[in-house]
């Protein structure tokens, strides 16, 4: 019997220190198991923020691209309407009959007159030639390619004063563009 309990000893060692071997092999496999999540989850966290990060620039970007467009096509709406505005405001002028465009070239005469006192020439269209002859002290110097209304000159030809619609519409668009725009949008 003292060779069976050597072997029952063997044997029980043995299994002892199988389970030692297989316990510390779970442990071991836990201890890798709890590393790797905490790596795969770390990584998850990386890859979301930076998933985040890339999406918060993609939306910015696109955001502003659309801002952009938006922008341009409210610049050019803006654009399209006071151009419309000048056609009409340059149409109406056209239509004006003989008594008012000769009652605006006198009023711009005499304005003109006011800032340049010793004024000799007036200029205005072909079409107004035969009304700018009405206007007192001023003799028709030539015909200019405008809308209408007058230039005038003083007599040694130094010093013009443009009044012409032509000039006076530009002026009145650089002016009141802003507001014209806040009015209209």
């Amino acid at each position: 019997m003292a060779l069976e309990n050597v072997i029952n000893e063997i044997i029980s060692q043995a299994e002892k220190q199988k389970q030692e071997i297989v316990d510390l092999g779970k442990q071991e496999a836990k201890k890798i198991l709890e590393e790797a999540t905490y790596k795969a989850k770390e990584q998850s966290k990386l890859f979301g923020e930076e998933t985040k990060k890339i999406l918060g620039e993609t939306k910015r970007r696109e955001i502003s691209a659309f801002n952009m467009q938006l922008h341009k096509m409210f610049l050019e709406t803006k654009k399209n309407i006071l151009d419309e505005l000048h056609m009409q405001l340059v149409e109406k002028i056209d239509k004006l009959d003989s008594n008012k465009r000769r009652e605006l070239l006198q009023k711009l005469a005499e304005k003109a007159r006011k800032e340049l006192p010793d004024a000799k020439f007036i200029y205005c269209n072909e079409r107004d030639k035969e009304l700018s002859s009405g206007i007192k002290n001023l003799k028709f110097a030539s015909s200019v390619d405008c809308l209408g209304g007058v230039i005038v000159e003083n007599e040694d030809r130094s010093v013009k004063i443009n009044y012409t619609f032509d000039l006076l519409l530009q002026n009145v668009k650089e002016a009141y563009l802003n507001e014209v725009a806040k009015r209209i949008f």
